[in-house]
Order: C-alpha cells, then structure tokens, then sequence
C-alpha cells in the first residue's frame, strides 16, 4: 500500500533538507520549498503512537513535525466544513467560533501554519482513539465503558469533537463494546472521507494501491481504522505504557521512531531488565568507582625523554 504526500502537508519520510519548521508559542509554521513523492504508508507503524505522545509535550511535538511534518489544518477544516454539511450537528459536534484565530494570518502563510493547541487536541484525540480500538480488540467492557465517558475535545473544529453530548444518542443498556466500536469508526470515518484510493495494474498483472491523503491526518487516524479492522494489532509498550501498532506478534515495545535505529522503549526496558539483576547493579557500581579514583588520580609525570646518541 502506498500513500502520495498530502497536499496539504508533508509526507511520513524524513526531509530536513527540503523543510523547515519554525515554532512559537502558537503557531507551527513551515519554511521552504513544497515536494511531491509517492511513499509507503506500510513503512510508518509507529506514525500514530508517535503522534500521540506530542499531546502535552511541546519537544515531542517539534520533533514528530521536524520528522513527520504537519498536520494540515487548512485542508482539515476544509473537510470539517464538509461533514458538517453532509451530516448536520446532530451529532453532538459543536460550532467554530465565529472569529478563528488562523482567519487573521495572511493568505499567503495559511497553507503552511498549523496551530498548536488544535494539533495536540488531536495528540490527545490520537491517543483516546488507541485506547479505545485496543478496548475494543480485548472485548474490554468495563474499559469500554469508561473510556465512552471520557472523550477529548478539539478547540474550534468540529470534525473531531469528542463530548459526551457525542455519545447521548447511547441507548441504556446497549453493549459497550459495540457502542465504543460504533463511535471510533464514525471518527475514523469522518477524518478519512478525503482519501481516495487508486487501485494500479503493471504490465505482470499484479494490482496495488495507491492512496492520496489531502493532509497527514488523514493518514494518521488511517492507522487507527487499519487496527480497529483488525488489520493491525495494538499492544501497550512495556516501558512507557502506550499502547502501539505492532510489526509482529512478539512486540512489546513501542517501535522506533523518527531517525531511530532501534526502539528507544526497547532501549530503556533492556537497561532496566540489566540494572534488575543484583551482580549487574554491583559490577555497575564497581565500574563507577574505579572511573571516579581515575578521575581523581593526578596523571604521572613524564620522564625526561632519553637522549638520542648516534652510532
């Protein structure tokens, strides 16, 4: 499966030499010259626990955008306007205000600014939406029902609203496995209507697909449909405790991000499994204190070098 780089926002591969992001305390703003590629989507499991963990992590954010790129809030609020017409409010989505900070920038800067708190309302949104399709797979019913209640809210953007006005259309007594299913796939639904997908034969006969995203976002909550399809199986990371995609049925590790050559969670977890082990915690401490007396010991004096005296 393959994904052309959205329009309005780069694709999942690294290119700091053609992109650069300035950051305040509002606004993401991207710097230089706009590219095209066709990338594969199979390449990016970690895409959506990556961005998730931006959620209340202003560093996390500035290197998930330097590695990833931006979301794309231009072509995201333009696909908002769009289900709001198709499906109405009755949905429970609330209503833009009527003066949108993003209005106010020039035309020219629109295409290449996202704002900050909408992008990590969508980090937390990401985050609940894992949760919640990992519920789903374990049949979890209590975790079910707890996480119905317990829904993040995008500021001015009624596309990925989550309230619990959202879910009063819930029927008392109604499955809570089934009704957090119903809910997950209606947001997936709403934030990939834009995708389209093109189905190519070559000359052997062998059929792939090419998929356009509009925006990166598009391809984020993607991953999460691939997973609540079953598609893709979720598992929470032993170290920090998120839950990810997995590459294989062994995983048990968050999978490694950005220009990562291997899991950073991976990394954490060996050392700790390491330093759990008595004899390993004593030859560490042994290993401290030689390089301390080293440190501390001043260096011999070297001795007058012997005079050369030729044969």
């Amino acid at each position: 499966m393959r994904q052309a780089e959205p329009v309005d926002g780069p694709h999942p591969e690294r290119v700091h030499a053609v992109r650069r992001y300035a950051f305040d305390d509002t606004w993401i703003r991207e710097e230089g010259r706009r590219i095209v590629r066709v990338v594969p989507v199979a390449g990016t499991p970690e895409l959506a626990t990556a961005f998730a963990a931006t959620a209340d992590d202003r560093e996390q954010l500035k290197t998930f955008v330097t590695s990833y790129g931006r979301l794309g809030y231009l072509s995201a609020r333009a696909q908002d306007d769009f289900v709001s017409h198709i499906r109405g409010l009755h949905m429970g989505y609330g209503s833009r205000p009527e003066s949108d900070p993003f209005d106010a920038l020039p035309r020219m800067a629109q295409p290449l600014t996202d704002p900050i708190d909408w992008t990590q309302a969508h980090a937390r949104t990401v985050d609940w939406a894992l949760r919640a399709t990992q519920a789903v797979q374990q049949r979890d019913r209590r975790l079910c029902r707890r996480l119905l209640t317990d829904g993040p809210a995008l500021p001015y953007a009624r596309l990925a609203l989550i309230t619990p006005a959202w879910f009063s259309d819930e029927r008392p007594g109604d499955d809570p496995v089934g009704a957090l299913a119903d809910h997950v796939a209606r947001l997936v639904t709403d934030h990939t209507r834009a995708i389209r997908r093109d189905f190519v034969a070559d000359a052997r006969g062998a059929v792939r697909v090419t998929i356009h995203a509009p925006a990166l976002l598009n391809t984020i909550y993607l991953v999460i449909g691939e997973s609540l399809t079953g598609g893709a199986r979720l598992a929470t990371c032993q170290h920090c405790h998120r839950v990810f995609v997995q590459t294989h049925g062994s995983q048990k590790h968050c999978p490694k991000r950005f220009a990562e050559t291997r899991s950073a969670c991976l990394n954490r977890g060996s050392v700790r499994k390491w330093r759990s082990d008595p004899a390993n915690r004593k030859r560490e401490r042994e290993a401290r204190q030689a390089r301390r007396r080293k440190e501390q010991t001043p260096p011999p004096k070297h001795p007058r070098a012997a005079r050369h005296v030729p044969r």
